[in-house]
């Protein structure tokens, strides 16, 4: 157990991937700031996901993870400068864990089955995200158990609660939304990271959706190869934006549609209708990345286990989530 600080300290957060594994590390913060409200929190993490980081009122400073790796004493250097009392590393990371260790940060709290915290990590907590029936925030949160008063059983809504984060300001391509419409995004594309729902069943989405909706088709320009969704209510904005202006259009978006990739976490937690498409296959089903929020809905056949889904063919399972069922739920909130 870490013991009772009786002054300000530090605690590092590490999180070193991608946009949607960030957002579930957030609840962490709000969590020790509310035990220990003297807490400094320094988020370690990738650049390219700063800007939602910093969007967090519970964090206070950001690092990008890459000044860490241009050479260990450097590295070393930077760490103790940052007068780090606790270090935790979500993300099982062992060139973070060696270079905490070379730090001296005093308390390194790390996973237990990784065998380098043995050898780096001084406070390992013994838990799997395979086997456990859990939320990814959720088992998040079992990195706290050295933390007295922090850990527990935390319900998805009473994690949404802990992610402050500070409503992005209008940016200029928002003007590109209409007041006197639906503003739904449709985010097609997962970069590689998910199973997807077929591009036709978006096209046939867009023409089963109420007038009243206008659509907007986002992702990067990589994303945008053999995307070729038109319509007279459908606006492409492939590549038009950087993450910051991309996280300040779907806050003043009324709702996003993608597979359960970063864009649709951000909407979660921006209290954006947020609308995930999900295969039912082990570790990248609902139960393991259901987006934290209070107006999600997740569509996921429930075929158990998706086995028929080889790697790199398509997935039978997200086909089964057909454009009619989605359509009528979109339509639903704009009958409220």
């Amino acid at each position: 157990m870490i013991p009772q600080f009786n002054r300000p300290f530090t605690v590092a957060i590490t999180r070193t991937d991608n946009i949607g594994d960030v957002v579930t590390t957030l609840p962490m913060c709000g969590i020790i700031k509310q035990h220990y409200p003297q807490a400094r929190i320094l988020f370690i993490g990738r650049e390219y996901t700063k800007d939602i980081i910093t969007a967090c009122s519970d964090v206070d400073e950001f690092l990008d993870v890459q000044s860490l790796y241009k050479d260990s004493k450097t590295a070393v250097k930077i760490l103790k400068e940052a007068a780090i009392d606790v270090i935790i590393i979500v993300f099982p990371n062992k060139k973070i864990a060696k270079l905490a260790f070379k730090a001296r940060i005093p308390y390194r709290v790390g996973t237990s089955h990784r065998i380098y915290n043995v050898l780096y990590c001084n406070k390992n907590v013994g838990f799997s995200r395979k086997n456990m029936p859990l939320n990814e925030a959720q088992l998040n949160i079992f990195l706290l158990k050295q933390f007295k008063d922090c850990f527990r059983h935390y319900t998805m809504d009473e994690l949404s609660d802990y992610v402050r984060l500070s409503k992005p300001e209008k940016t200029e391509i928002n003007q590109q939304l209409d007041k006197t419409k639906f503003n739904l995004i449709i985010h097609p594309k997962s970069n590689g990271h998910g199973r997807e729902w077929p591009v036709e069943y978006f096209k046939q989405l867009t023409e089963l959706l109420d007038e009243r909706v206008k659509i907007f088709v986002c992702g990067t320009q990589k994303e945008s190869l053999g995307v070729d969704i038109k319509g007279d209510n459908v606006v492409n904005m492939f590549g038009k934006m950087s993450l910051k202006e991309y996280i300040s259009f779907i806050a003043h978006s009324d709702a996003l549609l993608a597979s359960g990739t970063g864009p649709l976490h951000v909407a979660g937690i921006l209290n954006v209708h947020a609308i995930g498409l999900f295969p039912p296959m082990q570790g990248i089903d609902p139960q393991r990345w259901h987006p934290l929020g209070k107006k999600v809905k997740v569509f996921c056949h429930d075929k158990p286990g998706c086995k028929d889904c080889k790697k790199g063919n398509r997935c039978t399972c997200m086909d089964k989530i057909t454009p009619q069922e989605v359509a009528s739920y979109i339509n639903s909130l704009i009958a409220k």
